[in-house]
């Protein structure tokens, strides 16, 4: 059995595996996945202390998130018959998304038997004849095309008797009939999601200028080359999350001056993304040159994501 129509949503580039999961069936519920993500606030985060944790952080605003969009979400401890659960569920119409092991996933040829990674799936149908579930998922990690695999009973099997001495849970869905889903006036919710979290994003800037002080004096000291090989994936995750806010923040903004800035800083940062993979290929001489604009280019970040803040928090201001 499986539920009927549904299918991978591949509408929107967005990080986080849950929502990834979440999308499928917010899809097939046709609710509005751009009202779920007025729930996601974009902001800097960096700790010192561990001077590598710094990243464009979505920030999951969870209030009444579900409840807002009319997506119901049932938390199910998983008994001594999960995959009877799990059948149940999508007999009765619900979507179910599971967090598992992808060591454990056949068709993840980049981590099936090799690497352990926690990961959310959605499941949309079963065939108890075939022992397999019908889910979807992308084929490798920071993959953003999602299409329909097959998992057998006993890849989750294992994974559950793996993991024993952990509660484990999965989530069944379904849909709230009475939340209006007509109504697409984002900017005034959008406006006042940001003016409640000035705070967090100011501190967001602050800890933007933190992490570029610290990138400006690694890439000119004696172990550069240690550190660029350890920041460049963590930019690298910055340029995707870049460009992706920019695309959401164009739903809910009109003003071409923000738009503008969120193009220029979206380039920036695939510019030092750039200039950072040739550092790791060039010799020590040709260095010199690449240093000087990874500090230009930085500073330049800086300035045009402070002002990107103000002039979104004065555009709220003015709803």
């Amino acid at each position: 059995m499986v539920l009927k129509n549904f299918k991978p949503y591949n509408g929107l580039d967005y990080f986080g595996c849950y929502c990834k999961a979440m999308f499928h069936i917010m899809d097939y519920f046709h609710i509005d996945i751009y009202r779920f993500l007025l729930n996601q606030l974009y902001g800097y985060q960096y700790t010192k202390d561990s001077k590598y944790s710094f990243c464009l952080y979505q920030y999951s605003l969870q209030k009444d998130t579900l409840e807002y969009t009319g997506l119901i979400r049932e938390k199910i401890a998983f008994s001594d018959n999960p995959i009877i659960q799990i059948n149940k569920s999508i007999e009765a119409g619900k979507p179910v998304i599971i967090l598992i092991d992808c060591f454990y996933l056949p068709f993840r040829i980049d981590t099936y038997n090799t690497s352990h990674l926690k990961h959310f799936i959605c499941i949309y149908g079963f065939d108890s004849k075939r022992k397999i579930f019908d889910v979807v998922d992308h084929d490798y990690v920071n993959s953003f095309a999602y299409r329909e695999h097959e998992l057998e009973y006993d890849a989750l099997l294992k994974f559950i008797n793996a993991n024993r001495d952990r509660q484990l849970n999965f989530y069944a869905f379904s849909k709230d009939e009475a939340i209006d889903q007509s109504d697409k006036s984002y900017v005034q919710e959008y406006s006042n999601m940001i003016l409640d979290n000035q705070e967090l994003l100011n501190s967001g800037i602050d800890q933007l200028g933190d992490f570029l002080d610290f990138f400006a004096e690694q890439i000119q000291g004696s172990e550069a080359n240690d550190f660029v090989n350890k920041v460049l994936i963590v930019i690298v995750n910055i340029t995707r999350c870049v460009k992706q806010r920019e695309d959401l923040l164009k739903i809910y903004v009109s003003n071409q001056e923000i738009i503008l800035s969120l193009k220029d800083i979206s380039q920036k940062w695939s510019i030092i993304r750039s200039l950072l993979l040739k550092f790791v290929r060039y010799e020590d001489p040709a260095k010199v040159a690449l240093v000087s604009s990874l500090c230009s280019y930085s500073k330049d970040v800086f300035t045009l994501e402070q002002n990107l803040n103000n002039r979104i928090i004065q555009y709220c201001k003015e709803r």
